[in-house]
């Protein structure tokens, strides 16, 4: 993704949208992108440590993206953790208070192979 030589956050997610979009190349799971955009952004910016999106950090970006799903939240959480994105700490630790249940996580196949080709 060309991140470097856009500075607008909004911009941003629409470039990482469209270049998501091209390396899935299968409209099932660009639907997957589409529906699940929240996540993917939440995950990008940890992974790129990049701030995209519409609010105005990456940890109000992930904690507002993923306050109604633990699902969400254990996948950053462990995502954070397995990656050793110590810059994100205070993040993990936010959602590690929020979560509802820890045990609930994404069993969707599909969402499972858009986050392991992208993330």
């Amino acid at each position: 993704m060309q991140f470097k030589a856009h500075k607008d956050c909004k911009q941003l997610k629409y470039i990482m949208f469209a270049s998501y979009a091209l390396k899935l190349a299968e409209p099932r799971l660009i639907y997957i992108l589409m529906v699940h955009i929240r996540l993917i952004t939440s995950l990008a910016c940890i992974k790129t440590g990049k701030h995209i999106g519409f609010y105005k950090t990456i940890e109000k970006h992930v904690i507002e993206t993923t306050k109604n799903s633990s699902a969400f939240q254990n996948e950053i959480i462990i995502y954070i953790s397995k990656n050793r994105k110590t810059k994100f700490k205070a993040i993990e630790n936010k959602l590690l208070e929020m979560r509802r249940n820890k045990y609930e996580v994404i069993e969707d196949p599909q969402v499972r192979e858009v986050l392991k080709r992208l993330i």
